[in-house]
């Protein structure tokens, strides 16, 4: 989507077994973890990534608002919820 456009690697979490073992690591494991997080980080990580993408013209401008205004709405009626994932990527040498 538009917010993994503007990260450097979106995909590097797909990509990191197989990083693990191409580097040489054994019995790698894969462990998965979410981590839910506050308006106020919504705010930091993911806002100024809808405005740049309207900015930009990949979404139109009204979607961008629509979803910011949604955004606010649930965090003002308390039902804002952001779940990010995780993987973690680990083995012997």
């Amino acid at each position: 989507s538009f917010v993994a456009g503007t990260m450097p690697n979106p995909n590097s979490a797909r990509d990191l077994p197989v990083l693990a073992r191409q580097s040489g690591l054994k019995d790698i494991k894969v462990e998965t973890f979410g981590v839910s997080t506050p308006y106020e980080f919504f705010l930091r990580a993911i806002a100024g990534s809808v405005c740049k993408a309207a900015e930009d013209g990949t979404i139109p401008r009204s979607e961008a608002e629509e979803f910011l205004a949604e955004q606010a709405a649930l965090q003002q009626s308390g039902d804002f919820f952001q779940a990010w994932l995780f993987v973690l990527v680990s083995g012997t040498v």
